[in-house]
């Protein structure tokens, strides 16, 4: 199931895809690592605080290894009630992912041992990997270092800090630039030109009709509906697997060109307005013992053949059995954006069935057009059910994986963002904390608040710009990637990565300022003769 999203003319209509699982599983370890970061840097950072505990536990005989089992157990602890937590939260929230994702979840499916065995290995994996440094950082504490002095943050804490505060941002504006080249990419295909038009055109199941003759009263009926312009009886539609088979000169060459082939009628062409370049339609009608198979082409398929769409009128073809070309139109996308234009016949053989109704009706009046569409039909077949879509619904639909890649992506960028923001919050918070008599004295001495915020506030500013700097390069070779999977898309725009960069750089500002203005506001008094 996971790895059928390549195979054509599939039957399923539920295709797994492999990449889309790995794809989610990758954002869902972002977050998850986004937030272990979070946890390392908070807790590095009130190290200062923890020092004399640990110099006065190594005095009394604790070992290194008693103090990282004790610092692993709190972040065990922390990281169970998040679990908890995230379980309930889980099953809370099982309507509104299923509504994102398009799947069918329910709390059954979650209440099996192989979930609980994999909720144990998450805690233990966070566990440890959320611990790790905090532990080994503060059981490595001698007690002769700290118990004489109040600083312990060393360089190479405040470094290793630091680059998890650029890796959290980095991450995040990666994330933002995904999201905003994939909404560009799916507002590009709504509006991309197929080179036909697809709306106002459904599409009429009619495996239910057996024999030519109630097909035949069931297009003169429709044709007679006041809003219906054209009526075209064929084997499918653009969007949706035809045919396929290869296009030749004649039975003996040995080169083939691949080709899907449409049984249809003559006015295909009126209902899914094609350019006709040369030559004419198929005819309007045909006996069953007519042998004559004559054919429409695009443009891809003449040009294979090496003729202009004039020269290919009247020329022999072989697709299965001889064909005549009458007429020539354009290349249009029959298949979704993600291909290139194949070559592709209408044609009308007699030895194949027509399984759709194709029905152009006029904008107005929509709703009373499809009940009289089911009107007519139950008068020609009471029996059969009335099934019908619409193209451009069905072209859409070629495109949902994209559509849900971008719903999920804006929530996960948001949730990485916020959790980042947490961080720089709490970060922003202690270094304010840490140097509140520094600040007491420059107020003191007459420094303004924003000269304050300013101050405490730029450190951080040049740590998403590195972020920014890591981020863009790495977000262009990812979505280059994403997009090379479309035949048509759009062009890398700079303007996705300023838009960005910006966000980021305001968020991170908005975040770290109002805790540097709350800093810069409070009374020196109480800071200076605080001990």
């Amino acid at each position: 199931h996971l790895y059928s999203a390549g195979y054509d003319n599939a039957y399923a209509n539920r295709i797994g895809d492999i990449k889309e699982v790995r794809n989610l599983s990758y954002l869902a370890l972002i977050i998850l690592l986004i937030a272990s970061i979070n946890y390392m840097n908070l807790t590095t950072a009130r190290s200062q605080k923890r020092s004399k505990e640990v110099g006065i536990s190594k005095t009394l005989g604790s070992s290194s290894g008693s103090l990282l089992f004790r610092f692993y157990m709190e972040t065990g602890l922390v990281t169970l009630i998040s679990l908890i937590i995230g379980v309930l939260l889980t099953f809370t929230a099982l309507p509104i992912f299923n509504s994102v994702t398009g799947q069918e979840l329910n709390s059954d499916l979650l209440l099996n041992f192989e979930f609980f065995i994999g909720l144990y290995v998450l805690w233990l994996v966070v566990t440890l990997i959320s611990g790790s440094y905090p532990a080994l950082y503060l059981s490595q504490f001698k007690p002769s270092i700290v118990l004489k002095s109040s600083m312990v943050n060393s360089k190479g804490n405040i470094f290793i800090r630091k680059g998890l505060v650029v890796f959290q941002f980095a991450a995040s504006v990666v994330l933002i630039v995904g999201v905003l080249m994939i909404l560009k990419q799916m507002e590009f295909i709504r509006n991309q030109k197929l080179g036909f038009n697809a709306e106002n055109v459904v599409a009429i199941s009619i495996n239910g009709l057996k024999g030519s003759e109630k097909k035949d009263a069931l297009v003169s009926e429709l044709r007679g509906i006041s809003n219906v312009s054209s009526v075209s009886l064929a084997q499918g539609f653009p969007g949706m697997e035809v045919s396929g088979r290869s296009l030749s000169r004649n039975e003996d060459d040995k080169e083939k060109f691949n080709i899907q082939t449409n049984v249809t009628d003559a006015s295909v062409i009126d209902v899914l307005q094609l350019k006709l370049l040369a030559g004419r339609t198929l005819p309007s009608f045909k006996q069953e013992k007519d042998t004559l198979v004559e054919v429409v082409l695009n443009r891809k398929a003449v040009e294979y053949l090496g003729y202009s769409p004039e020269e290919a009128i009247g020329k022999k073809v072989h697709i299965s059995v001889p064909n005549t070309i009458v007429g020539v139109v354009d290349d249009f996308n029959f298949a979704s954006l993600h291909e290139p234009i194949g070559a592709y016949a209408f044609h009308n053989n007699t030895g194949e069935g027509k399984s759709f109704a194709l029905v152009r009706y006029n904008a107005a009046g929509n709703s009373s057009t499809i009940n009289q569409l089911e009107t007519v039909f139950k008068a020609v077949a009471p029996s059969a059910a009335f099934s019908y879509s619409f193209l451009d619904n069905n072209l859409q639909n070629l495109y949902v994986r994209e559509k849900r890649a971008a719903k999920v992506g804006v929530i996960f960028s948001v949730l990485a963002i916020f959790i980042a923001c947490l961080g720089l919050f709490g970060l922003a918070a202690f270094v304010g904390e840490q140097r509140k008599k520094e600040i007491g004295i420059r107020k003191v001495l007459g420094a303004s608040i924003i000269g304050i915020a300013q101050m405490l506030s730029k450190d951080f500013v040049k740590l998403v710009f590195i972020a920014l700097l890591i981020a863009f390069p790495l977000a262009y070779w990812l979505m280059d990637r994403w997009l090379s999977n479309f035949a048509f898309h759009i062009d890398m725009s700079y303007s996705v990565f300023v838009i960005a960069g910006i966000s980021a750089l305001i968020i991170a500002l908005v975040t770290v300022s109002f805790q540097s203005v709350r800093s810069a506001l409070s009374n020196p008094v109480k800071s200076l003769r605080t001990e």
